[in-house]
């Protein structure tokens, strides 16, 4: 008595168009996130040069003016310097959580891709079995 493993066929071939779908859903996404990643890392950049500038700035305009206005002028300058400095952290953190994102989703798409790979050996196995009963 022959088996019929059409069942199984079906499954699997399921199987593997959901992992696919999935799998290129996450390759989406990764590819997403780099693109973000890099505008946001070019920002982050400009926004770092543009905050060595201050000094000069300051050091510029030391003959301007004097007393009073000249340390509310420090004082402006050292709370931006410092806001932007904190902006430059939290930026980086976020760049770190961003490739922590990366790589989760780097190994989901490889463990689908494995899964894949084993289904799909499963799935040559059952229609050379199925293929075998018709014979």
């Amino acid at each position: 008595m022959s088996r019929d493993y059409s069942y199984e066929i079906y499954s699997l071939r399921q199987q593997i168009s959901t992992m696919s779908g999935e799998r290129a859903d996450i390759l989406n996404k990764i590819s997403i996130l780099k693109q973000n990643k890099s505008k946001i890392q070019s920002k982050k950049r400009a926004i770092s040069e543009q905050l060595s500038q201050y000094t000069n700035i300051n050091g510029m305009a030391a003959s301007n003016f004097v007393g009073n206005r000249r340390d509310d002028f420090n004082n402006k300058i050292e709370t931006l310097k410092g806001s932007i400095s904190q902006w430059l952290e939290n930026t980086q953190n976020n760049i770190d959580l961003i490739d922590q994102k990366i790589s989760t989703y780097t190994a989901e798409a490889s463990n689908l891709a494995i899964g894949m790979n084993y289904a799909s050996q499963s799935l040559n196995t059952y229609i050379y079995l199925q293929s075998q009963n018709e014979d």
